[in-house]
């Protein structure tokens, strides 16, 4: 359950306060009703390889909730044919050093086809820079080069 520690530590560092849902008892994901319940963001997290229930997140898109899929243990698991990442606006995964993919302890990554997002996503990465003149702020969350040789493999 690591994985859930990492969204609920990010939600805490971002100024959120996290809602915590019922899971479902045979693959340990989120089973929860979204429309019973009015929040506007959520990390349904895919665990062990077991994604999350399709129709929840098809029901969390339709309430227009947020929704940031945690794909890190479900690496290439899918659901109903489609890929654990594409069912929501994005993925994310963790690669640290116990998960699927892992690059020495260090980094993570973020798939979207939201153009909008992903910009924003390469601005937070480097620095707020993205080559524009953009005057976000940012960090730095590049790979090294050892480390992005070491996560190929």
């Amino acid at each position: 359950m690591f994985s859930i520690h990492i969204s609920t530590s990010q939600v805490l560092a971002t100024g959120g306060k996290p809602n915590f849902m019922d899971i479902d008892k045979n693959s340990y994901c989120m089973n929860h009703d979204f429309s019973k319940k009015s929040i506007t963001h959520t990390i349904p997290v895919h665990l062990i390889g077991h994604p999350c229930k399709l129709d929840m997140i098809k029901q969390m898109k339709e309430n227009k909730i947020f929704v940031i899929e945690d794909c890190t243990q479900s690496t290439g698991a899918k659901t109903q044919g489609k890929s654990v990442g594409s069912l929501g606006d994005c993925g994310i995964l963790s690669f640290q050093e116990t998960k699927h993919i892992t690059t020495m302890g260090e980094g993570g990554m973020i798939i979207t086809n939201n153009e909008e997002f992903a910009k924003k996503c390469r601005m937070i990465r480097n620095h707020g820079e993205y080559y524009k003149n953009d005057s976000n702020v940012g960090y730095n969350f590049r790979l090294t080069e050892m480390q992005t040789s070491f996560g190929r493999i």
